[in-house]
């Protein structure tokens, strides 16, 4: 894939210099792909950057996100076209493909008006019109064939290829018993992402409001959490009273880093998921991960986690409790000992090599 009418343009609706999660895949994809497996369009990323960063009104930007996808083929007649989201042509071009992170939006509330508008009326179009979907999981590949039908999913191809971090390009933090210890003896864990209601943020913060009624022999760790909506955790403010549960303010991938290098554990008891990549990046630190025991984080983190049940706050309790006492040590090394089998999937090698042979397939 070496000639510029073979290699596809990369198309992304959501670019911006802010730090969404969505900028954050399209800079991965970019990474993964440019110059070898696809091209990028200069103009393209700058016209929807102004529309991303200025354009007033949330539900203005949609619609000329909207628009301009639809006019993007007819910018570039004859080229495949490779969207780096969901959002992409309302019509069947033959030549386009669009990457599909969750569905999370269709079952959970939390997201804006014009968000949930998208997901139930444009989105099924959007799916339907594509030659090809790839889906970050089995998960969501599982996800795209049910809101397409048997009918609609006849004539689109769905391959999954796993969501890119850099942060998983880093050495992988050498884990033994001694570092599990020190680890334990901080007693602090991390929470990351706490912006919808299916996060479960709650679930955690009711372990820790009720410790003392069951947990009295060990001390209640401190916990810190990076990025939160406060409106959706009204009890936060009187934990954060306590003392012993802080929120960050502005973050940088570096002050992630370090938390991830130094913490007890990152808790990710999340109900949905679209792959899971905080975990990994866990495992990159070093870091034990307690995380909630659902399909797609099985797929994402096999042997390498530890698994609690995610309507449990009990059971979290004493996961972490243990993890404290250093009764689980074991079971936190075995984990540790499996991590790069695990994460050999997401290396950008592996990932490189997949996107090959699936945009090899494209036709």
């Amino acid at each position: 894939m070496s000639t510029e009418q073979e290699r596809p343009i990369l198309v992304h609706p959501m670019w911006s210099r802010l730090r969404t999660g969505m900028e954050t895949a399209a800079e991965g994809l970019n990474q993964l792909l440019v110059p070898e497996l696809a091209e990028r369009s200069a103009g393209l990323e700058r016209i929807v950057g102004w529309i991303n960063e200025h354009a007033p009104l949330r539900m203005l930007r949609l619609v000329l996100r909207v628009a301009l996808m639809q006019v993007v083929p007819l910018c570039f007649p004859s080229r495949r076209l490779l969207f780096s989201s969901h959002h992409g042509p309302l019509w069947r071009t033959s030549r386009h493909a669009v990457v599909v992170y969750d569905l999370i939006a269709l079952r959970h509330g939390g997201q804006s008006w014009a968000q949930r508008v998208y997901y139930r009326r444009l989105l099924p179009r959007v799916l339907r019109s594509a030659s090809l979907v790839i889906a970050i999981s089995e998960s969501v590949a599982v996800d795209v064939k049910r809101l397409l039908g048997d009918a609609g999913s006849s004539d689109v191809t769905i391959e999954v290829v796993p969501a890119y971090s850099r942060r998983l390009e880093r050495a992988v933090v050498k884990v033994d018993t001694e570092t599990l210890k020190e680890r334990a003896a901080r007693a602090e864990f991390l929470f990351l992402g706490a912006r919808y209601e299916h996060k479960n943020l709650g679930l955690v913060l009711r372990a820790w409001r009720d410790w003392g009624l069951a947990r009295a022999e060990v001390r209640r760790p401190r916990l810190t959490i990076v990025g939160c909506r406060r409106d959706l955790w009204p009890e936060l403010d009187d934990l954060e009273r306590e003392g012993d549960v802080s929120v960050a303010g502005e973050t940088s991938e570096g002050d992630v880093d370090l938390l991830l290098e130094r913490c007890s554990g990152l808790l990710y008891p999340t109900r949905d998921e679209g792959q899971g990549l905080p975990p990994l990046e866990a495992m990159v630190a070093g870091c034990p991960v307690l995380c909630a025991d659902i399909p797609v984080l099985r797929d994402t983190c096999g042997a390498a986690a530890v698994y609690i049940d995610p309507e449990d706050a009990n059971s979290l309790r004493e996961e972490v409790a243990s993890i404290v006492s250093g009764t689980s040590l074991g079971r936190h090394l075995a984990a540790a000992g499996r991590r790069e089998e695990v994460l050999a999937r997401f290396k950008p090698e592996a990932l490189r090599r997949r996107w090959r042979e699936v945009l090899e397939r494209w036709t």
